[in-house]
């Protein structure tokens, strides 16, 4: 891309202005288009339109820019009204210096963050004047750069025209020095070092991060509804036409700002019309739930309802290739996958317990002993424990678990179908023995820790 000269500046300047005249013209010429040209009702009008050609001339506009709205409007990337309507604390037009944690999204991440407004609605078209843009920039950058190119280009008078982008620019630098602070904000006192015997803290005032949000949501709506997105979507109901892969964002929320009056509370949140997304919170993806899984002081095996309910997908999945009538090689391979991630689920939550759990916990459990050596390992380095350490040392109650384990399984079969029930006898049991047998010395050959 060329670029952009003073010229380009002087013509994108008149553009803007001649669309928010015609926009105020508009529907008062369409009014006029409908009276009697002699009427006095015909000359009210043409009074009011030439009123305000006057005001849309430039001179006047950039002057009442310059003067007034400057001074009526607060510019930043972070706003105080977004946390509170009727706050008046200070914007802050934040400029990042350090990089954020890797996996931490922020502010810092917005190549190009959009400038938000807070003050008087009337003056919102000078924000809308600082997003021109001129080649690959908008205004508002060139006046903040000072670029050379902007001489001029404001007013006739070059002196005027200097004071007038002076006035611009302080006002999107927003507040020099100290912030000033509001009633209606929020306050969090952040702990120093030594804020116990000092008393000395950080007093942090959190304000939206309207920027950041805008920037989220106008993402967000431009991928789930650009056309190549809808005909995709649309695309996939229909035969003989080429599909291709779609965006859907699931579990969105929407946190509703401003009301029915978005306006007063900035400009970007009126763009959005008060909503602001919220993703999903979820935990990270986890093969088993960690949290919740504990051997009660009364459980008498590991393998019991409890597990079945934390496999119950696995298991639902197995049940699924048991059902099918054929016992093909695929079918076969199929049941001896799902069986594979029983094992894994169960191997985990072993593994959660073996590892969350306090050394000598199975003292007073009822499970087996054998259950107790694999699920307590860390009761045999206690000093009053040498019975249970030669007990674990001799590996006969890895069998013990393998014949636990397939126990489990043919238990759960009959349940799920008892008219079949007579199927799952002996042979099946060796059959989940074999599995679990086998998953066991994998785990020891590639020392997991699981059976130690």
């Amino acid at each position: 891309m060329a670029t952009p000269t003073r010229d380009d500046v002087l013509r994108e300047i008149d553009r803007f202005l001649n669309e928010m005249l015609e926009k105020k013209l508009e529907p008062l010429q369409k009014q006029q288009d409908k009276i009697d040209p002699d009427s006095e009702a015909w000359h009210i009008i043409q009074n009011q339109i030439a009123s305000l050609r006057e005001e849309y001339a430039k001179p006047q506009w950039m002057e009442r820019a310059a003067t007034k709205m400057a001074k009526q409007l607060k510019f930043g990337t972070h706003i105080s009204k977004g946390i509170h309507p009727d706050s008046k604390g200070e914007n802050i037009n934040f400029h990042p210096k350090h990089k954020l944690p890797d996996g931490v999204v922020g502010f810092k991440d917005v190549a190009a963050p959009d400038l938000d407004a807070t003050g008087n609605a009337a003056a919102l078209p000078l924000a809308a004047f600082f997003d021109i843009e001129i080649g690959d920039k908008k205004l508002s950058d060139l006046v903040l750069a000072k670029d050379p190119i902007l001489q001029g280009v404001i007013d006739e008078d070059e002196a005027q025209s200097e004071d007038y982008l002076e006035s611009f620019r302080q006002s999107l630098e927003g507040q020099s020095g100290t912030p000033s602070n509001h009633v209606r904000n929020k306050q969090v006192l952040w702990p120093m070092d030594d804020a116990v015997t000092s008393n000395k803290y950080h007093c942090l005032l959190p304000l939206h991060p309207s920027s950041l949000v805008h920037s989220v949501f106008s993402t967000i709506n431009s991928m789930r509804f650009s056309e190549d997105n809808k005909s995709a979507r649309e695309n996939r109901k229909k035969k003989n036409v080429e599909q291709c892969s779609y965006v859907s964002v699931m579990s969105l929320g929407v946190v509703q700002l401003g009301g029915t009056k978005p306006q007063n509370i900035s400009r970007l949140t009126s763009k959005q019309r008060g909503r602001n997304f919220l993703l999903e919170s979820m935990p990270p993806p986890s093969l088993y739930r960690q949290r919740g899984f504990i051997i009660g002081k009364h459980q008498k095996s590991f393998f019991d309802k409890k597990l079945t309910r934390f496999c119950g997908r696995d298991l639902m999945d197995f049940y699924s290739v048991v059902k099918e009538p054929k016992n093909t090689a695929d079918i076969r391979n199929k049941r001896k996958q799902a069986m594979g991630r029983i094992i894994g689920r169960i191997f985990h939550l072993a593994a959660y317990v073996q590892k969350n759990s306090p050394a000598g916990w199975s003292q007073t459990s009822c499970i087996s002993k054998e259950q107790k050596y694999w699920l307590d390992p860390q009761r045999a380095t206690m000093d009053d424990q040498e019975n249970f350490k030669r007990g674990r040392e001799n590996p006969y109650w890895i069998s013990a678990i393998q014949d636990d384990f397939s126990f489990w399984v043919n238990s759960n079969l009959r349940l799920e179908f008892p008219k079949k029930k007579h199927q799952f006898d002996d042979a099946e049991a060796r059959e989940w023995r074999r599995d679990f047998k086998s998953a066991v010395k994998e785990s020891q050959r590639e020392d997991r820790g699981i059976f130690i």
